[in-house]
């Protein structure tokens, strides 16, 4: 019988840097209007990808630490 591996758990910094990419594709798109919808939701997965990448940094340096 195999065991099953335990769920990861959501860290709530995933869940912000989602919350960050929202933030910046609605401020985008306010500004920009309707005419610019492709530069605003390509700046809101930027800014989720980043705040992602920093978010995981964060957990990895917080679980390596010594």
């Amino acid at each position: 019988m195999r065991h099953k591996r335990p769920a990861a758990k959501l860290d709530l910094r995933h869940l912000l840097a989602v919350l960050a990419g929202l933030v910046c594709f609605a401020v985008v798109f306010r500004y920009t209007g309707d005419a610019e919808v492709l530069i605003a939701i390509s700046s809101g997965l930027a800014a989720s990808a980043v705040s992602d990448l920093a978010a995981s940094a964060s957990i990895a340096m917080y679980k390596n630490r010594g």
